[in-house]
C-alpha cells in the first residue's frame, strides 16, 4: 500500500501480509470416563491448539446443567487445566453420565466444541454384609484365626473394604448394662 498527500507527495511502497485464519483449535484430551460421588472437586486437564492465531479462551459446560460454565487456564506450552466444583457436581443425579464439552475459540473468532470427558454419578455406598457365622463367632469371642465372610454390593467396582475390630481381654469383659428403663 502506498499514502498520497493533498499535495501530491507519494509515500514509498508497504508490503503487509494478511493471513486469514478458517481453521478452529484443537482440543486434546483423554476422553476419559470420571466415577464421581459428587463430594470433591474433578480437576481435568489436556491441550488445545491453534497454529494460526492462538486460542484465545476454553470453557468447559456439563450438558444437563444450564448455565454451568467454567473457564480454562491455557499455559504457554498449549496445556490447560480445569475444576469442576462440588457443589456443582453435588447437583448431579445419581446413575447417570453427564457429557463434559470443551468450546475453544481462537483469536481469530473460529470456534469448535469437543466433549472432553463423561462423568458416571455414583452416590450410593456400598452394602456390606457378613455371614451369620461371623457375626456369631464375634459375640461369643473370637480365639485364634477365624475366617470373615461376607459380600460387597456395588454398582462400581469397590475401591477398598476397611475392617476395624476392637481386641477386648476376655476376663475382663462384662455384659452391657440394660439401660432400656
Amino acid at each position: 500500500f502506498m499514502a498520497k498527500d493533498k499535495a501530491g507527495n507519494t509515500s514509498a511502497p508497504q508490503t503487509v501480509t494478511i493471513m486469514r485464519d478458517q481453521i478452529a483449535p484443537a482440543i486434546n484430551t483423554d476422553g476419559s470416563t470420571i466415577l464421581t460421588n459428587g463430594v470433591l472437586d474433578i480437576k481435568l486437564s489436556g491441550s488445545v491448539s491453534d497454529d494460526a492465531s492462538g486460542t484465545a479462551s476454553l470453557e468447559i459446560t456439563i450438558n444437563g446443567i444450564d448455565g454451568f460454565k467454567v473457564k480454562a487456564d491455557i499455559g504457554n506450552d498449549r496445556n490447560w487445566t480445569s475444576s469442576l466444583p462440588a457443589k456443582t457436581l453435588a447437583t448431579l443425579e445419581t446413575g447417570k453420565t453427564y457429557e463434559v464439552w470443551g468450546k475453544a475459540t481462537d483469536n481469530a473468532g473460529n470456534i469448535s466444541e469437543s466433549r472432553i470427558a463423561k462423568l458416571n454419578v455414583d452416590k450410593t455406598p456400598p452394602v456390606v454384609k457378613f455371614s451369620d457365622s461371623v457375626k456369631n463367632q464375634a459375640e461369643q469371642g473370637i480365639n485364634g484365626v477365624k475366617d470373615i465372610i461376607g459380600t460387597v454390593n456395588e454398582s462400581n467396582t469397590p475401591k477398598s473394604l476397611e475392617f476395624f475390630y476392637t481386641l477386648q481381654d476376655p476376663s475382663t469383659a462384662s455384659q452391657p448394662e440394660n439401660n432400656s428403663g
